[in-house]
């Protein structure tokens, strides 16, 4: 397990746990994502999807 109880995979033959995106290798995944996923609970989804696309 990668990070609060979340796992991140990419395929390659077979799936592989990861700690970083393969297509955006600077974006840490482990620490952005589940944050965004706890604000989407708080403030709705559209709020944090409009905030991930601000930070981003």
């Amino acid at each position: 397990m990668l990070s609060q109880g979340k796992e991140y995979y990419y395929l390659q033959h077979q799936y592989v746990a990861t700690h970083q995106s393969q297509i955006f290798p600077n974006l840490p995944i482990v620490e952005v994502i589940p944050q965004y996923i706890a604000q989407s609970k708080v403030q709705g989804r559209n709020a944090a999807v409009k905030a991930f696309r601000a930070w981003v």
